[in-house]
Order: structure tokens, then C-alpha cells, then sequence
């Protein structure tokens, strides 16, 4: 596609108003870098939401255990409210990751100091195992997409910069077409602004409010 930045037969003109032809050509390597730091934003924005995606299998596979666990303990300390309120029996689901975690980690030790009566009720090393995974997998999920967030707003901000950098470069070639094709105005059209804004959608991971394209 033809960008009026790369419209050479112009150059001289624009040089004698003070754009230089190595102006024009660093203008069309910052498109190059931005188009470059858009996709990459995007691809860490897709792999965030995929990550995401893995914890939920993740707290669903977690929640599974834990109810195995209350139900074994619910008939093993049947009437026993109080060692059915220590296993949290009839207790609320967590779907965030911090509450799952935090209640992974407090099972882990309800099943070591009772693991003689929960083997009773079929709570055997595997379920233990399954446990164990879960929280080890959660944490490092949890961990790896934090790790993954802070890059996506680390690539944002450096497209936000050389996006603003580009602005301000075609404004700066923009002012001198103006002079020297002053009164030509189907020159000038090339010079018109092709920087637009469309709206993108927020999601949990990403506070852009915005993709910004430039042409």
C-alpha cells in the first residue's frame, strides 16, 4: 500500500523547508517498529487470556478435590459440627485463585493430621497426590501469568510512546508540506491524517482503552 511518506519525487521540496529525506526515512522505520510492537502486544494480550484460561481448569480441578475431601469428612465426623466446621463443610466455592489457593493450602494440613480417618472414608494417596498437584499447578499458573501481565503493560507502553513519537513526526513532515505545496492541494491530500483510533474491548488483563492504527 502506497504511504505518503515514501513519496520520494516530493523529497526535494520538503528538504527545502527543512525535512530531510533521513527524517522521511526514520518516519517509515518508526511505522515498521510500531506495527512490529502492535503484534507483539496482541500476542501477549491472546497468551494472558489463554493462561487465564489454565487457572480455571486449574480452580475447577482444585474445587473437585476439596469436595471430595468435605464429603469424606462430613460422613466420617457425621454430627460432629464442629470437626465438620473445621473442614468447611457446606463452605462456599472460590473461583478466584487467591481463595483457592488459600483453601488448597489449608486442606493440604486437614488431610495430614487426619489421614488415618479420611482413609476410611476413601481419601487415599492418590487424592492426596491430586491435592498436592493442584496447588503446586495453581501457584505456578498464577505466578507465570502475573510474570506475562506486567510484559503485555510493558509492551503497551512502549507502543503508546512510539505511537506518540510517530504522531509527532508526521505532524513535523505535515508543517512543511504545508508550506512548500501551499496552494497545491492535491499534494497536500497525501499529507491529510491517516492516524486513526478504533475502539478495542477491555478485559480483565488489558486497560487499554484503545488500538491505535497508523497508516
Amino acid at each position: 500500500m502506497f504511504c505518503w511518506w515514501q513519496r520520494i519525487s516530493n523529497q526535494p521540496e520538503l528538504t527545502g523547508v527543512g525535512s530531510t529525506e533521513a527524517e522521511t526515512r526514520q518516519l517509515s522505520a518508526a511505522k515498521a517498529s510500531l506495527n512490529e510492537k502492535e503484534l507483539a502486544h496482541e500476542a501477549m494480550v491472546n497468551h494472558v487470556h489463554l493462561l487465564t484460561n489454565d487457572q480455571n481448569v486449574l480452580i475447577a480441578q482444585s474445587w473437585n478435590v476439596i469436595g471430595k475431601i468435605r464429603s469424606a469428612a462430613k460422613v466420617q465426623f457425621f454430627r460432629d459440627k464442629l470437626m465438620q466446621k473445621e473442614f468447611h463443610v457446606g463452605g462456599k466455592t472460590q473461583q478466584k485463585v487467591a481463595g483457592t489457593t488459600a483453601e488448597l493450602s489449608y486442606m493440604k494440613g486437614l488431610t495430614t493430621t487426619y489421614a488415618t480417618q479420611l482413609a476410611t472414608r476413601g481419601i487415599g494417596a492418590a487424592d492426596i497426590t491430586g491435592l498436592n498437584a493442584c496447588y503446586d499447578g495453581l501457584q505456578a499458573k498464577d505466578a507465570e501469568q502475573e510474570n506475562a501481565k506486567k510484559l503485555q503493560t510493558t509492551l503497551r507502553n512502549e507502543r503508546d510512546t512510539l505511537l506518540k513519537d510517530l504522531r509527532d513526526m508526521k505532524s513535523k513532515i505535515r508543517g512543511s508540506a504545508a508550506i512548500c505545496f501551499r496552494g497545491n492541494p492535491d499534494i497536500l491530500n497525501e499529507f491529510k491524517t491517516i492516524i486513526r483510533k478504533k475502539s478495542a474491548k477491555k478485559s480483565d488483563t488489558d486497560t487499554s482503552t484503545e488500538t491505535p492504527t497508523a497508516g
